[in-house]
């Protein structure tokens, strides 16, 4: 969560938390190859996925430190690594529930009226409960989404009967903006695109009718999705300590992913390395669009929408060719690698959501994401915290004592899937204008033809819905940093 940029001014090191202020006071210009690689889906773990869209400006990793001398140079230090999944699901499931009851203390200790979502879901009804130990006044929020047998609600309502005196909030879609409803408006700069595209507005509302009620910070369930549970990269590396047990757990994916049988083969006995994998991946932009990593894999596969141009596809396989040649992986175990790369492009969005959120008035934090939590969750096997037969079980068992057990019993998650395609089809003509107007088609980046039929008919199952929305946060971000280019005056450098 904590971002650090640095560049160079006159050979002195400036360090900020935004790179966009950066950019604005250097006037540094942005990196259209970058800029093409961004159209991937999903990001790369590493390095892609963290560097800076503006020339000459630098993510600093987040396991590393930043010291400037008197004289403006700069040393960098790794200070975290993460931890070996060795700690047995026992053990394990206390340490992610003292660290997590830890974060959440840290949050509500202070007193006062602080909120929380109440999804329904297991990350935030957990939140919830620990939250619900202290002084503080909680107020719980959950959005009643109109889908067909969405469960959501469901397993709210079974958790809010066991949180006496907290103040509950239920808001369904007709109280709530539609989703993509701000899509054509371009606002202040963030450091990156902003994947949550279709709901900023949404979550503006709630934020703003939270303020109202007197809370002065908000916690999201965002991030536990990533780090109680394990990509299926984890079978590979499972093969190699408990074959048996990996070939148990491949039997009940292959089941639920209808992955053939060599496929699934291949990838537990596969011994790839991160760099060829990924220089590999370039090869691969113009295929088929794969929903979950194989058991071999490093990471998602990385797919081009099919409106990006011949030219874009070419960059953005030059792009992952080159950081192929040096690239590390972010653990020496595949499942940890990608567990921990999800952290991280979660975080990204996490921090960009923080920006967006703050200015409707309250503050929204990310519990999941803190450092401890995330070690705590890191340090259990990899095969007991995912496994094909139970639903986040570190989590669950976590939990156990704490929430009641008719909320554990949860196996599901929903989606909004209804109210995507509503969106989006009530906004229809603010996308047809933004496809006729699209930036990143000026730049040679995509063809709006292609992409506005995508966007007024996202009807075809071989494009997942989530590239029509990383294409549009693509194109507002770029919208927004144009703008901001051209209000700022030319700036001498001292």
């Amino acid at each position: 969560m904590r971002r650090i940029f640095y560049t160079q001014v006159e050979g002195v090191t400036v360090a900020a938390d935004r790179a966009d202020v950066l950019a604005l006071v250097t006037g540094a210009e942005l990196d259209e190859q970058l800029l093409a690689a961004r159209l991937l889906m999903p990001q790369p773990a590493a390095p892609l996925a963290r560097e800076c869209l503006w020339r000459g400006i630098h993510h600093l990793p987040g396991d590393h430190w930043l010291m400037i001398d008197h004289h403006g140079a700069a040393r960098f230090r790794r200070w975290w690594s993460p931890p070996e999944p060795e700690m047995p699901i026992a053990a394990g499931a206390a340490a992610v529930r003292d660290a997590l009851a830890a974060a959440v203390d840290a949050r509500v200790s202070a007193g006062g009226t602080v909120s929380s979502d109440l999804s329904g879901g297991l990350d935030s009804t957990s939140l919830c409960f620990l939250a619900a130990q202290s002084e503080a006044r909680l107020i719980t929020i959950t959005k009643h989404w109109d889908e067909p047998g969405n469960e959501d609600m469901v397993f709210a309502d079974r958790a809010a009967r066991h949180l006496p005196g907290v103040e509950r909030l239920v808001l369904d879609a007709t109280q709530l903006p539609m989703m993509f409803d701000d899509v054509a408006e371009v606002g202040a700069p963030l450091d990156e695109p902003y994947f949550g595209v279709h709901d900023r507005a949404r979550y503006v509302a709630i934020m703003r009718e939270l303020a109202t009620r007197g809370s002065r910070l908000h916690m999201s369930g965002v991030g536990g999705d990533e780090i109680v549970q394990a990509p299926a990269s984890y079978l590979n590396d499972t093969m190699r300590r408990h074959p048996w047990m990996a070939l148990m757990h491949a039997r009940g994916f292959r089941a639920r992913q209808r992955w053939p049988a060599s496929t699934t083969l291949r990838g537990l006995m596969n011994r790839q390395s991160y760099r060829s994998w990924l220089a590999d991946s370039a090869d691969e932009l113009s295929g088929k669009f794969v929903g979950a990593p194989l058991p071999g894999a490093w990471w998602y596969p990385v797919r081009m929408p099919p409106w990006a141009t011949p030219d874009a596809t070419l960059t953005a396989r030059s792009v992952l060719r080159t950081r192929a040649e040096f690239a590390e992986p972010l653990a020496t175990q595949r499942g940890q690698h990608a567990a921990l790369g999800a952290a991280l492009n979660t975080a990204s969005g996490a921090a960009q959501a923080e920006r967006i959120l703050s200015r409707a008035g309250v503050p929204i934090s990310f519990p999941y994401l803190d450092d401890r939590v995330v070690e705590a969750c890191l340090a259990v096997r990899l095969h007991e915290r995912t496994t094909p037969s139970a639903y986040k079980p570190v989590l669950k068992r976590a939990m156990s004592g704490l929430v009641p057990a008719e909320v554990l019993t949860r196996n599901t998650k929903d989606s909004c899937g209804t109210e995507w395609f509503r969106g989006i089809r009530q906004r229809r003509t603010e996308l047809a204008a933004l496809c006729d107007q699209s930036l990143l088609a000026e730049r040679g980046l995509i063809d709006p033809g292609m992409f506005r039929a995508a966007c007024l008919d996202p009807a075809p199952a071989s494009t997942p819905l989530a590239a029509i929305e990383w294409t549009l946060a693509c194109e507002r971000w770029l919208q927004e940093v144009t703008r901001m280019s051209a209000q700022t005056p030319e700036m001498e450098t001292p």
